[in-house]
């Protein structure tokens, strides 16, 4: 009670002082206790912080002079003040003692913290400048009203004094708000301009206005943008992820959001006192208005040129407040957003480095499609409370104009929460949906485009784009379900915007004036437009958190268990501890009773009983599908079951690992080689000579700078396994665990890299180093200490040593090698540089995206063309005749109530209230189902249009660009855009046109009625389109070009996110995941620099335009104030309409800057479409019959071919051949030789080259020119099977995979499988139709079940064949298609080619004498030319044969 009192006197006191009136005075009073306040509480904090930071800046001593001397003079004014105060006569109020004695406080503390800033602070103190600001505005207007008052000498000294103070207390901020980046210890370049800006500069954003010039004047390449703020860059999770509960349990929603809001708590939390601030302006408008629509009511009769000049002030505060405070609202709102897309992506990373690697999938959705979903969705998260605070505080102020009838909108209101929060539930659970099906859809795209050159070899590029295609419709169909919330939504939030007014004006009086009802309205307005916003958030906000849950749900994932053992926790039997004490010192691996497999009731390996000794090479050898991968990944720990022991004795980063198929990424063969290593030139030089990769990168364009491609696309099969090799063995291991490494070679470099690797002077042997080899090669086992055999149900059968092993054994035994002493050619010519940091220049006719080039000056004009012809003009035209309706009906309220209330006061009114409220509520409900039709022909009808007609051409144009595009641009550049701007085509896209369109009709509409209030103001319109013209001008070119970058930046954000996905087991391996990690960090704050400041850019255009309609409102309170016979009607409509403009002008460049995200999302479509190099040619239309080829005749007569158009880099040349019908012809050579080329051209994935002045080579197969063929039929009329067999995305099922054309009956395929002995192995795994996986098979099961797969096409053909009575023939093309199974398998896979095949022509790839010699004809290549041609049996013969000689002395058996 006593507090009570004390605060009345103090009220009392005030009143008193302003002679009983509550006006500015005692605001601003109010407002400096406060703010001395405030900062005293704050500024000891910052002090605390600052004391703690070191020294960084060197600021000129002239500049400390002058705050020192500012800062002293402005604290002397203010304790001259207080004496003035404390000996007024009179009595100083509690009020105004406050005050003064706390002003005295805030300057002192002021100056103390402005000297610990100028030595210790990056940039002038946010706080001091800030509450300086503040306390300044206060001042002055104080001093203004000081000399208003002023006629005694006392109070005249008094009001000098306070102008004094005020007037240092500007000049101390001057000086405070002075600084450079060159003051600062530390590298400029380094940094943005934003790190060093102060408030100021970040409120008006003019740190970007260089920015925005040189985007307006040059091309921007990411080199010219600023460097992303230290502040918001990725580096936040690992101390969140310590957090996590490691538990399979489902987390409340609360868990959920404090795991993502705690390490942001601080950022989260900056925008919350702006967007305070911007509410209170905001509700000084309604007030504003009605003070001057009073003003304007009695003509000024009772005003003063004061009262005139006061409301302009106000206008200018108020208006200029909500600019300046939705302008440092965004601001941090927007580093807010950038950090939490940091902290989500770089989370998912680090957990997909950890989980097991069959539970990583999800990754590439989730960083991309879900991130970008909380990303929009976060950025309301402010909007939520502030905008129920706003809906309350208009709620009562309603009540105190129009009293009681305030309730009928509120019942509205309730309608419409309760709506909203039904429809949330619905839009968590139809978003989880939607996401798993874009994540599946992308799983699968991911998937189809790492295997475009398989799947073309195979003629399966039709099936798999069709497959692909169709993931696509269900995706679409599902996200209808969550489109549709979202429609009903945005429909529901119109309702009280709509018939508010309606009801409020139908329960009120029936009389009304323009003072009330223009009041009424403005209240009404800010009650209804938050309301709208916040109904239309809620659901987009509960699909935001059912992506974050994913997120969360994925960071949750069990990581991969590891259950290998170090050195010393291996138990064992009691008889068996004594007997493995001492021999355990020397070993490096032990397995005991260890059971692995990939399905916990069906392990690959049993009870397995191995010891592998230090220093020693142990092969392990077996069938096909013996176990010989999954024993590797146990040794690795990456086989999820295990049971029994498993110890590896070498440290995490002493291991090396070569995958059966090997792991590469998009970089130079030097980088991949390298990897996290430290470069050392010998070790370099070593491995590249142990390889035999000297040949092959002399006719490399730029040696071992080459780009290999995505997963080595450009390099033949061993040229790909040799460079993975090179990496193992250029790593510092202690163990290496190799997986069929002679995969894809031929015999003599086979035998070559043995010798040089694994022989007695080998490089292994002289690093002393421990080696595990699985392989098939079992003529090398002789270089072996200790051989173990596996046997088919994956026992071991034999182990022992190499020497016994082979005496025991019948293996061939007189195996010719080099000797170590032979001349090894010299590397130094194919080494283009010595150190990583060397740049690579692009291959000439490289063929990528220019997204720096001409197509950053494209017009939007094309883009919205292209995606409106993707959706059909005729909807698109009554769609925009709809919207333009919106225009009339947003705006009817003001301009009927116009029309009433000049009627209404009339003694006799012209229309009945009736009347007036009849088209009143028949407007507002039309109004509602014109929305609604809007909503539901974007979010439904324009996205699934739009959605399947883009993705459809953007899928032709990948899945049939020509290889050496593919071979030249990251597959993750490609992915993006599948993933990010798809998601942006069905989700952002569509809200941002509705959004755009309707505020767009609805400020049109209010600009006109605001135009109409004054003549004079209507003038002015013209001069701000100017303004507006130039600002585009500037503006458009930068952002165009920054989003045109985004892309740039996340395509090698995307490309990495997919490397560690295909090669996570070796990249743990070889203990590189930190780095990687790294890796992805600084990928990820690259990529974030466009796309922040872009959105900094976006924020900049919006206070420019709230700065223009701060303008506006001044000119009309001007002109109101000082003109005679100005109709308060027009200017009270004036005035709403403009309070709603500044709303609409917020949202329309709200939307605007969504919308200009979503067109780079069309126009990366667009460009992708418009640029990548197509496969097909003109002129290669004509479709074959599908009996053709019926003979199997092969021409090629002096075809030269290059995978990059060059003449000097051909992989083929002079290349001259005639295969007769039913020939069966081996094509063997070097690795690197060009034989997979040579199958490349006949299959048209390369072109022949045009020698000068002669006609186009012919290629030509029973006589028709290959040239005129359409290239996806003519793959799919010749059966191929490629040396990678592939397989459709999982998912599908094994029937599908076997014949994805869905010619065969389940009959045919069941003795497809039958033939090839894979129908038991099928039907332990569930039968035709169960799922492929992958990880299930092994690499010799999937070559035999590629087999199977093309016996089914041969005998599906030949029944069609015979239908039409036609005797079947046709060409098969082989591409070492038994290089990954044993020589058993092998003979087996040959035996049933030559029988299934029999009137085939064959033409085969191949590395094994076994296979070569079955056929009729060899050819031997070198370098790209046939340098020997002859029937197989007679070159064996020939001792100066080439062919021979490759065999080697296998030759002789």
């Amino acid at each position: 009670m006593a507090n009570s009192n004390a605060a009345g006197e103090l009220f009392e006191d005030a009143f008193a002082k302003c002679q009983g009136e509550l006006d500015l005075s005692l605001f601003a009073t109010w407002l400096s206790i406060g703010v001395a306040g405030a900062f005293g509480v704050f500024s000891l904090i910052e002090l605390g912080y600052l004391m703690r930071r070191p020294t960084i800046v060197r600021a000129p001593t002239l500049l400390l002079v002058s705050k020192l001397i500012f800062g002293i003079a402005w604290a002397a004014f203010t304790i001259s003040s207080l004496v003035l105060t404390a000996t007024d006569l009179s009595g100083p109020s509690r009020c105004s003692s406050a005050q003064s004695i706390l002003s005295v406080i805030f300057a002192c503390l002021a100056v103390i913290l402005s000297l610990c800033a100028h030595f210790k602070s990056r940039r002038p103190s946010t706080l001091l400048c800030s509450f300086l600001f503040v306390s300044l505005l206060t001042n002055v207007a104080k001093c203004q009203l000081l000399w208003t008052v002023a006629t005694e000498t006392r109070t005249k000294k008094a009001s000098a004094i306070y102008t004094a103070s005020a007037i240092m207390q500007m000049c101390f901020l001057g000086t405070n708000s002075k600084w450079q980046p060159d003051w600062l210890s530390w590298d400029t370049d380094a940094h943005s301009p934003e790190e060093t800006s102060s408030i100021f500069s970040l409120g008006l954003y003019s740190w970007l206005n260089s920015l925005l010039w040189k985007g307006y004047r040059n091309i921007l390449a990411m080199d010219d943008l600023y460097p992303l703020d230290q502040a918001i860059a990725a580096g936040l999770p690992e101390k969140a992820l310590d957090t996590i509960p490691q538990s399979s349990k489902r987390q409340s929603d609360w868990a959920v959001l404090m795991w993502a809001a705690k390490p942001l708590a601080r950022p989260l939390l900056l925008p919350v006192f702006p967007r305070i601030c911007l509410i209170g302006f905001t509700f000084c408008q309604p007030f504003l208005i009605n003070r001057l629509l009073e003003y304007l009511a009695h003509d000024g009769e009772n005003g003063s040129e004061r009262d005139a000049a006061g409301l302009v002030g106000a206008t200018i505060l108020v208006y200029f407040g909500i600019a300046i405070s939705t302008s440092l609202y965004w601001y941090y709102q927007e580093r807010s957003q950038s950090l939490l897309r940091a902290f989500l992506v770089t989370s998912i990373y680090q957990k997909a480095t950890q989980a097991p690697s069959s539970e990583n999938k999800a990754a590439i959705t989730l960083m991309s499609t879900d991130v970008d979903r909380i990303y929009t969705g976060v950025r309301f998260v402010h909007e939520i409370w502030a905008n129920i605070i706003q809906i309350a505080l208009s709620a009562w102020h309603l009540y105190r104009v129009i009293g009681l009838s305030f309730l009928a909108p509120l019942i509205l209101v309730a309608f419409a929460f309760a709506t909203s929060i039904v429809l949330s539930k619905y839009a968590t659970k139809y978003q989880r949906n939607w996401m798993q099906f874009v994540e599946k859809r992308i799983g699968v795209t991911s998937y189809a485009l790492s295997h475009v050159k398989e799947y073309r070899i195979s003629g399966m590029t039709s099936p798999v784009q069709n497959l692909v295609q169709e993931e696509r419709v269900e995706e679409i169909r599902q996200g209808g379900k969550s489109r549709g919330i979202i429609g009903i939504s945005a429909t529901t939030s119109y309702i009280p915007q709509a018939l508010a007014p309606v009801l409020t004006f139908a329960f009120g009086s029936k009389v009304i004036d323009s003072t009330k009802a223009f009041t009424t309205l403005s209240f009404l307005s800010l009650l209804t437009s938050p309301l709208m916003l916040v109904l239309q958030v809620i659901p987009i906000l509960s699909a935001c958190f059912a992506c974050l849950r994913r997120i969360y749900e994925f960071t949750l994932t069990p990581n991969r268990q590891d259950p290998r053992l170090a050195k010393g926790q291996l138990v064992t039997s009691i008889n068996e501890k004594s007997a493995r004490k001492q021999s355990s010192l020397d070993t490096a691996v032990i397995l005991t009773g260890a059971s692995l497999g990939w399905v916990a009731e069906t392990p690959v390996l049993k009870d397995v009983n191995v010891s592998v000794e230090r220093s020693s090479f142990t092969f392990v050898i077996g069938t096909v599908a013996s176990g010989k991968s999954t024993l590797c990944k146990g040794m690795l720990g990456e086989a999820p079951f295990c049971t029994g022991q498993i110890m590896v004795d070498a440290a995490a980063d002493k291991i090396g690992y070569c995958d059966q198929s090997p792991f590469l990424m998009n970089a130079t063969v030097m980088e991949n080689i390298v990897g996290s290593s430290s470069f050392d030139s010998r070790r370099y030089n070593d491995v590249i000579s142990a390889t035999m990769l000297e040949e092959d990168l002399k006719t490399f364009s730029q040696k071992d700078q080459t780009k290999i491609g995505s997963k080595g696309v450009s390099l033949s099969g061993g040229q790909r396994q040799r460079i993975s090799l090179a990496r193992a063995l250029y790593h510092d291991a202690e163990l290496l665990i190799l997986d069929d490494v002679f995969t894809g070679l031929d015999e003599k470099t086979s035998q070559q890299i043995c010798w040089r690797v694994f022989g007695p002077e080998g490089l292994l042997r002289s690093r002393r180093t421990t080696v595990v080899l699985c392989t098939q090669a079992t003529q090398f086992m002789f270089v072996a200490d200790q051989i173990v055999q596996l046997s088919s149900n994956g026992t071991v059968t034999k182990q022992g040593a190499a020497e016994n092993f082979i005496k025991e054994t019948a293996y061939p035994q007189n195996y010719e090698v080099l000797s170590l002493g032979q001349k090894i050619e010299d590397t130094d010519d194919v080494l283009q540089g010595s150190s990583l940091e060397q740049n690579t220049t692009k291959t000439k006719d490289t063929p990528t995206v220019n997204v720096t080039g001409n197509h950053a000056s494209k017009t939007d004009t094309s883009l919205y063309l292209h995606y409106m012809s993707s959706i059909g003009w005729p909807l698109v035209i009554f769609f925009l005749i709809v919207t333009a309706s919106t225009g009339f009906f947003f705006n009817f309220p003001a301009i009927w109530l116009r029309i009433w209330s000049a009627d209404s006061v009339k003694d006799m009114p012209s229309y009945s209230f009736a009347f007036y409220i009849g088209i009143f509520v028949l407007v507002a409900v039309l109004g509602v189902f014109v929305v609604f039709a809007m909503g539901l022909i974007n979010l439904q009808t324009f996205v699934r249009l739009s959605g399947t007609h883009l993705h459809e051409q953007v899928l032709q144009t990948a899945m049939h660009s020509s290889l050496r595009f593919l071979t030249t641009t990251d597959t993750g550049k490609i992915l993006n855009l599948f993933s990010q701007d798809m998601t942006i085509i069905d989700s952002q896209l569509p809200r941002m046109v509705n959004n755009f369109l309707n505020t767009l009709a609805s400020s049109l509409g209010q600009a006109i009625i605001v135009a109409l209030s004054s003549g004079y103001l209507a003038i002015s319109y013209p001069f701000f389109i100017l303004i507006l013209f130039g600002l585009q001008k500037v503006y458009l070119p930068t952002s165009k070009q920054l989003r045109i970058l985004d892309l740039e930046a996340k395509s090698p954000l995307f490309t990495h996110f997919l490397d560690t996905q295909d090669g996570i087991t070796t990249l743990r391996a070889f203990g590189w995941i930190p780095d990687q990690i790294s890796r992805n960090k600084d990928l990820l704050n690259s990529s974030q620099r466009p796309s922040y400041l872009l959105a900094m850019a976006q924020q900049w255009l919006l206070l420019v335009m709230n700065i223009i309609v701060a303008i506006l409102a001044i000119i009309l309170v001007s002109l109101a104030t000082n003109l005679q016979n100005i109709n308060s009607g027009s200017v009270g409509a004036g005035l709403v309409m403009l309070m709603g403009l500044g709303a609409s002008m917020t949202a329309v460049i709200n939307s605007y800057t969504g919308l200009e995200i979503a067109l780079g999302g069309i126009n990366r479509l667009k460009t992708f479409g418009e640029t990548t190099e197509r496969e097909d040619k003109p002129g290669e239309d004509a479709v074959p019959a599908l009996e053709w080829p019926s003979n199997g005749n092969i021409t090629l007569s002096d075809v030269a071919a290059s995978y990059t158009n060059d003449a000097n880099a051909l992989v083929l040349s002079e290349v001259a051949l005639d295969i007769k019908s039913g020939e069966k012809v081996a094509v063997c050579g070097r690795t690197g030789s060009g034989k997979s080329s040579l199958i490349s051209l006949i299959l048209r994935m390369i072109d022949p080259l045009t020698p000068h002045g002669s006609q186009l080579p012919s290629i030509a197969i029973d006589g028709a020119h290959l040239g005129n063929i359409n290239r996806t039929a003519l793959r799919e009329r010749i059966i191929a099977l490629s040396q990678d067999a592939v397989f459709l995305p999982e998912g599908s099922s094994f029937r599908a995979n076997l014949d994805p054309w869905n010619d065969a009956s389940r009959e045919e395929a069941m003795d497809a499988l039958a033939v090839v002995g894979l129908l038991d192995v099928l039907q332990d795994r569930g039968g035709l139709d169960a799922l492929v996986k992958n990880a299930e098979l092994s690499a010799g099961q999937k070559q035999m079940f590629a087999l199977g797969r093309a016996i089914l096409r041969h005998r599906v053909r030949a029944r069609k064949m015979s239908e039409k009575g036609l005797l079947e023939g046709g060409v098969l093309l082989l591409d070492e298609v038994t290089a990954s199974v044993d020589k058993e398998t092998e003979r087996q896979m040959l035996e049933l080619v030559w029988r299934e095949f029999e009137a085939y022509t064959i033409l085969m790839v191949t590395h094994s004498t076994q296979a070569a010699v079955r056929c009729d004809r060899v050819v031997i290549m070198e370098k790209g030319k046939i340098v020997e041609d002859g029937e197989s049996g007679a070159l064996m013969q020939d001792e100066a044969s080439k062919f021979r000689a490759l065999a080697g002395s296998l030759a002789d058996n």
